[in-house]
C-alpha cells in the first residue's frame, strides 16, 4: 500500500467517524439541553448545541492512531514517523479542547481560559519545539532568537488559538476557514515529503468537512470554543513540529498563509478597540461577518467572499512550496496587501454608512 493511499484511507475515516458522532452529540444537546446562550453579540436566534468541537477531535485522534498504527505495516518505501514527538501536542491539545468544553458549558473567566492556554503552550516549547530562528526566504538573513525563542512561541500559539476563536462567529465560517487551511496543508505536506504534516492536514479536513455537514447554514451544530481553540492549537503547532527544523524561512510563510484571516480579523479587532479606547479583550459585535450581514449581505456570499480570499492565501502559498520561485514569495505578499485593503475599506465604509445613518 501506498502512503497516498493509507492518507486517503485515515481522512475518509475521519470524516465517517464524524458524520456518525454529529448526530448523536445532537441528540445529546437536545436531551439534556446543551445550548449555545444567546446574547446581544451573538446572530443565532434560537437554541443551538454547541459541542461539535467533541466530534472533531475526537475523529482526529482516531483517525490519526489508525495511521500510526498502519503506517509501519502496510507502508512501504516512506520513511516511517516516530510517533512518540505528538505526545507532547496532543497532550496540549486535549488540555486546550478541555479548556474550551468546559467554557462552552461554564463560561470560565477570560483569565484562566488564557491561563490554560498559556500552560498548552508551555508543553509545547518545553518538549523542544519552539521557534529559535527566524530565516527571510531566498536570502542569507537569519534572526537569531536565542532565548526570546520561548516567549515568541508560546505568543505565536495563544495568538492562533485565540484568533481562531474570534472568527467562528457564523455559521459555516469558523469550520470553512480551517478546511481549506488543512487541505492546503495536506497538499504542501505531500509536496514537501512530510507524511504526518500531510496526514494531520487531510484527516482534519476531513473531520471538519464532515462538521460542516451539519454547520453550514442554516447550522444544526456549533463548534463551540472546544473546537475554534482546538482547531487553531493545531494550526498554530504542527508546522512548528514538522516544516520548522527542516526549513523555519518555509514553516514561517506556510504558517501565516494557512492562518491569514484569523489573524488579520484579530489584527482588525485589537486596532478597532484600541482606537475607540475600549479594552482589546472586550468582545463586541463588529467583526467582518458583522459588518456584512449589516450591508445586508446573505450567510452564503459572506462564506463564498471569506472562503475566496483563503483559497487565494493557500494556492499562492503552494504554488511557492511547490516551485520555489522568489515571484511566488511577491505574490504571497500581493494577496496580503489585498486582504488587509479589503478590512480597511470595508471598515472605512461600513463607519461611514452607519455613522450617517446614526446621525438621521
Amino acid at each position: 500500500m501506498s502512503i497516498y493511499l493509507l492518507i486517503l484511507i485515515v481522512s475518509a475515516t475521519a470524516f465517517v467517524i464524524n458524520m456518525v458522532f454529529i448526530p448523536v452529540l445532537l441528540n445529546l444537546s437536545h436531551r439534556f439541553r446543551w445550548y449555545d446562550t444567546i446574547n446581544h453579540r451573538k446572530i443565532h436566534t434560537g437554541d443551538m448545541p454547541h459541542i461539535g468541537g467533541v466530534g472533531i477531535v475526537s475523529s482526529l485522534i482516531i483517525a490519526l492512531f489508525l495511521y500510526f498504527f498502519l503506517e509501519p505495516y502496510l507502508v512501504r518505501g516512506a520513511e516511517i514517523t516516530p510517533v512518540v514527538r505528538f505526545i507532547p501536542l496532543v497532550s496540549a491539545l486535549l488540555l486546550i479542547h478541555i479548556t474550551g468544553l468546559i467554557d462552552d458549558f461554564a463560561v470560565i473567566r477570560a483569565r484562566y481560559k488564557l491561563l490554560a492556554q498559556f500552560a498548552a503552550a508551555c508543553i509545547v516549547v518545553f518538549s523542544g519545539y519552539v521557534v529559535t530562528q527566524i530565516r527571510i526566504p531566498f536570502s542569507e538573513f537569519t534572526l537569531e532568537l536565542g532565548l526570546l525563542g520561548y516567549p515568541v512561541t508560546i505568543l505565536w500559539i495563544v495568538g492562533i488559538c485565540n484568533a481562531m476563536n474570534l472568527t467562528d462567529g457564523m455559521d459555516g465560517l469558523a469550520g470553512g476557514i480551517s478546511a481549506i487551511g488543512f487541505a492546503f496543508m495536506g497538499i504542501i505536506g505531500l509536496t514537501l515529503g512530510t507524511w504526518s504534516t500531510a496526514a494531520i492536514g487531510f484527516v482534519l479536513f476531513g473531520s471538519t468537512m464532515g462538521f460542516l455537514v451539519f454547520n453550514s447554514p442554516p447550522a444544526k451544530i456549533f463548534m463551540g470554543d472546544s473546537g475554534a481553540l482546538s482547531l487553531g492549537f493545531i494550526l498554530a503547532t504542527v508546522m512548528l513540529v514538522e516544516i520548522y527544523p527542516r526549513n523555519s524561512g518555509t514553516a514561517l510563510v506556510v504558517s501565516l498563509a494557512l492562518t491569514a484571516l484569523p489573524l488579520a480579523e484579530t489584527a482588525a479587532s485589537i486596532f478597532r478597540r484600541l482606537k475607540r479606547r475600549s479594552p482589546i479583550y472586550k468582545p463586541d459585535k463588529q467583526h467582518t461577518h458583522h459588518k456584512l450581514l449589516d450591508f445586508g449581505m446573505s450567510t452564503r456570499r459572506i462564506l463564498a467572499i471569506l472562503y475566496g480570499f483563503c483559497m487565494l492565501h493557500g494556492a499562492s502559498v503552494t504554488a511557492y512550496v511547490i516551485l520555489e520561485k522568489p515571484i511566488f514569495l511577491l505574490l504571497i505578499g500581493v494577496v496580503w496587501v489585498l486582504t488587509f485593503l479589503f478590512f480597511i475599506v470595508l471598515d472605512r465604509i461600513y463607519n461611514i454608512r452607519f455613522r450617517n445613518e446614526s446621525a438621521i
